[in-house]
This record gives C-alpha cells, structure tokens and sequence, in this order.
C-alpha cells in the first residue's frame, strides 16, 4: 500500500479502504478504517498522493511525542555494546504532495495505543507505551501496523548494567519502507539509572525508500528534554533518559 498515486487511486488492504474520485471539478479523498472514516475535498487540481508509515504518535489523538519500548530484561558487560531489534506500532500518514509543498490529507490507525509515564507525575514526561521481544534478526512483521527497531545499545560504564526500557523522542524518528518498515537507534548508557537515546538516519537495508517527516510535514515544533550534540557534520537531538533504565 506504500507509494505515491495519481488522483482516481482505489486501495482495499486489511480493514482499509481508501480512495480518490472525481466529483464534478472536485476530487474528493475518502478513507474507511477501524479507526473510522475520513472524507476531504482536494480540489481540481491533480497533485499526487503518497502513503507513507509515520510515527505512532497521532491516534487517537496527539497525546505525546515520546515512545517507550518495555522488553524483556537484557544484561549487559562494563563497557560493551549489543545490537537488538525490536518491534514497534507505527501508523499510517496519507500525503498530498505537489511541486511547491507536502501537506498532511489524513493519519490513522491498525492499533490500539497504550499510554504510560516515564519520571515523577511532577517532571516525568507521558509515553507511547508498548511491549516487544528481542530478537536477534529482522523479525517477520505485518508493515501495516508494526515496524523493526534497530537498536545499538553502549554500556559506557564499568558496571554491570540491567535494562528492561527504553524511551526516546518519536518525533525524531527516522522512518524507511520497503518489505518492511524500519529504524535505527542509538542507546548509551551513561550511569546505572541514565542513558541518552538519539534516533539515526540509516536504511537497516539497500533500496528501502525514506518515509516523509510527519512532524515536517506539519510544521509542528519539537518540545523535550534534549542535548543536541554535533557528530562531524551531523547533529543529533539526544533525549535524556533520566528516570531509568528498568
């Protein structure tokens, strides 16, 4: 279902019926879902469509932007690293694209989100909650509702470090497609109770195609706790995992 349309598309896929029809000098957009039916009025003019896999931090509505990933308990040596993968719930953006600009037309749905707070009620921060096994290779997963975590975790520290979390700032994910949906992120373990979390701009595969920047797309700036460190040319937004790792 990911790609870019002309206008007169029709998509059934799952429980999603989308499509684009022409009424009179009008095109209207129409999608049906679990999560409910959205109709707009596109106007004459024939843009194009994409339908890309967006951050999983819009439905029901946009309560938060970070994401929390609980797993099972993984040990980790002083001052080593360990890669993982791990599935995360994504959603679905639909995009009206033409020569000058990128707007948002609709965002839904195949999941039910789950919410939990990260820190103290006074200073912690709320999250996308949701629960993965580790796997040690790309898992098989279905690209309309969840996608693979590649995740690099570095124990900087000269202890043994235990961790059971992870949370991150999903606006500053970095999302690619192909036969599946995937990102890259970087853990590093600062002390026994804090790490740093940055997202990464890496296809975990050749040919996998860049998914559009929801937050971009909608102009939305980005709020949180962040350092932002400066990799060569590269800057990255590194969320600060403050409360723990457990």
């Amino acid at each position: 279902m990911y790609g870019t349309y002309d206008y007169g598309l029709t998509l059934e896929k799952e429980t999603i019926k989308l499509n684009v029809e022409k009424r009179g000098d009008l095109f209207i957009y129409r999608r049906e879902a679990q999560s409910g039916i959205s109709e707009k009025i596109l106007g004459p003019n024939k843009n194009r469509i994409m339908i890309h896999p967006i951050e999983p931090l819009t439905k029901p509505k946009q309560v938060t932007r970070f994401l929390e990933f609980a797993i099972d308990p993984i040990f980790l040596d002083p001052e080593s690293k360990k890669s993982i993968f791990l599935k995360f719930p994504i959603e679905i953006g639909v995009f009206v694209v033409s020569e000058m600009t990128t707007e948002v037309l609709d965002t839904f749905s195949l999941n039910t989100a789950k919410y939990s707070l990260y820190g103290t009620p006074r200073s912690g921060v709320i999250t996308r909650w949701s629960k993965s096994k580790i796997f040690s290779g790309i898992p098989e997963m279905n690209p309309l509702r969840e996608g693979v975590v590649y995740l690099t975790i570095h124990n900087s520290t000269r202890e043994f470090v235990e961790v059971s979390k992870i949370v991150l700032d999903g606006s500053k994910m970095i999302l690619y497609f192909g036969d599946f949906v995937g990102t890259k992120v970087k853990m590093n373990i600062i002390s026994l109770q804090v790490a740093e979390t940055s997202c990464i701009d890496e296809p975990l595969e050749k040919g996998m195609i860049k998914a559009l920047d929801l937050f971009k797309a909608k102009g939305l700036p980005v709020i949180g706790k962040y350092e932002i460190k400066g990799i060569g040319d590269v800057e990255l937004r590194v969320f600060l995992m403050e409360w723990g790792l457990k």
